[in-house]
């Protein structure tokens, strides 16, 4: 938590774009993600946070960044592909707290094998009209009720 409370305190205020890679970090989790997302620039137009592989990220930490979600977001680019622990509680949240000014939305959730066609309908159903372009990974993660959102 203290190493991304640190990440969080040095982002400059007027930052309009950050990426950020914490792929298979072991250590981050919500406590941390929270200090991280909490300091996150109010003016922020694009994120990317790559979250892949970290085995303590749970629906908790989705629901962490969902609130913190900062509301002049353009682009957000999330993966959290190989989270085990994330499920469709997490993801439906997300869905619920995405930006309107969102017009490009990516988001890796392969191998997330916890969520399930309730998580993939919330999030295709609440995505913001003010969407353009669109990337949904959902490589072995979805069941066979989750295709009737597509079609």
């Amino acid at each position: 938590a203290d190493r991304l409370r640190e990440v969080g305190a040095s982002l400059h205020t007027q930052l309009r774009e950050l990426r950020l890679n914490f792929y298979m970090c072991r250590k981050i989790d919500m406590p941390g993600l929270s200090e991280l997302v909490k300091r996150l620039p109010a003016n922020l137009e694009e994120l990317t946070l790559v979250l892949s592989f970290c085995p303590k990220i749970d629906d908790e930490c989705l629901r962490t960044v969902g609130r913190g979600l900062p509301t002049t977001l353009k682009a957000l680019r999330m993966s959290f592909n190989g989270c085990r622990k994330l499920g469709s509680a997490g993801v439906a949240f997300l869905a619920d707290n995405l930006p309107s000014s969102l017009h490009t939305l990516e988001l890796n959730l392969a191998t997330c094998k916890n969520i399930h066609s309730i998580g993939f309908g919330c999030l295709i159903e609440r995505i913001p009209a003010s969407i353009q372009t669109l990337s949904l990974d959902f490589q072995h993660s979805l069941d066979a009720q989750s295709a009737r959102y597509i079609l």
